[in-house]
């Protein structure tokens, strides 16, 4: 249970979608580079997941990369030089730690209290760490489940908007959800880098993510993806765009999203005093230590794969060197099945029993 993505078992609309564009008598032009018209094409059907995910962005505007991973690369490379600073949640996907790392940016936690975003002090940080971005997954955050209310997605496009700032928006898990909202990028489309990946939500092999981005930045981000992969794939991203336009991509996604409410409820059946509240469809959960537990989360991480269960601690999140709270993530969609998926619960639960009854 420690990477994400999709269950392995929701894939028989994308196997027959390839397997007819490969009998086409055509079909080794996609072995080639892509055409501008094929682009063209992919763009619009990039857009029509953006549609779908509340953000109407013009196709001229979408970008394909290789990936979220990618995309967040490529926006890093538009906004920042080395030195600068970008702002992120206390604990944020790893990806975006060793791509700072790599082109020599600082990450800035974001200030908090409680739930919310503390604008005033986060005015005072941009003041004095020079922050130029904002990076944010307003929707099932990784790793901590949680969703962004509609308010403070106002509240943080009026402040971008105000202090000139560039929002990194990672829709990775949007797809994953049964309550959709309206994405920051709606909001503040001229300042926002909006990335819809396929991993998470149709099939990671695809290696495909989109990225819709302000116009002034089109040079920046054209000179990054070429720089770091020339093009994505011509036949991954026709599959995508086939995928996409046919309806085909929403049937796996909502297989998807049965089983993994199916999982959900599982996990909420063995874990549930310990899971933080998150939408059913989402792929993944927060597991916080019992009070007295004296394990930490690495510690906790450590202790389960000698059990034969892999999580991830907190501290693979942390930014920084503050010390997080003990927490671990479950990716609750990876195992085989949901035997598998059972079996690691209980191990879990037996864990957390013994760790409460004996701290």
């Amino acid at each position: 249970m420690g990477a994400t993505r999709p269950d392995e078992n929701s894939y028989k609309d994308v196997r027959n979608q390839l397997m007819d564009l490969l009998s086409e008598s055509d079909c080794t032009k996609w072995f080639d580079y892509g055409t501008e018209q094929d682009m063209l094409w992919h763009r619009r059907a990039g857009a029509l997941l953006m549609e779908r995910e509340g953000f109407a962005a013009n196709p001229e505007n979408v970008f394909l990369t290789s990936g979220a991973q990618n995309a967040l690369m490529a926006a890093l490379l538009a906004v920042c030089t080395h030195g600068d600073a970008v702002g992120a949640d206390p604990l944020t996907y790893p990806g975006l730690k060793g791509a700072a790392s790599a082109l020599g940016i600082r990450l800035i936690p974001l200030p908090y209290n409680g739930e919310d975003i503390n604008f005033t002090a986060l005015a005072a940080t941009c003041q004095k760490m020079l922050i130029k971005a904002l990076y944010l997954m307003p929707q099932n955050q990784n790793p901590t489940t949680r969703t962004m209310s509609s308010a403070t997605k106002q509240a943080l496009a009026k402040f971008a908007d105000a202090h000139q700032l560039s929002i990194i928006e990672d829709a990775s898990y949007n797809l994953l959800t049964t309550r959709p909202a309206s994405p920051i990028a709606s909001l503040l489309p001229s300042q926002t880098f909006f990335i819809a990946g396929l991993s998470k939500g149709i099939a990671p092999g695809l290696r495909l993510a989109y990225m819709a981005i302000p116009p002034r930045y089109h040079e920046a981000i054209t000179t990054a993806l070429y720089t770091m992969s020339i093009t994505v794939s011509p036949l991954m991203s026709e599959l995508a765009a086939r995928l996409l336009v046919s309806g085909a991509a929403w049937k796996t996604l909502a297989m998807h999203q049965q089983e993994t409410i199916a999982r959900s409820q599982l996990t909420k059946k063995y874990l549930g005093p310990f899971l933080t509240d998150a939408d059913d469809a989402c792929i993944f959960r927060w597991l916080r230590l019992p009070d007295n537990c004296a394990y930490s989360g690495s510690a906790f991480e450590q202790l389960a794969l000698q059990n034969g269960v892999q999580v991830y601690a907190a501290e693979r999140f942390v930014l920084g060197d503050s010390s997080p709270e003990n927490a671990v993530r479950l990716a609750i969609t990876a195992p085989a099945n949901r035997s598998e998926l059972e079996k690691g619960l209980k191990i879990l639960q037996n864990m957390l029993h013994k760790l409460q009854n004996n701290p």
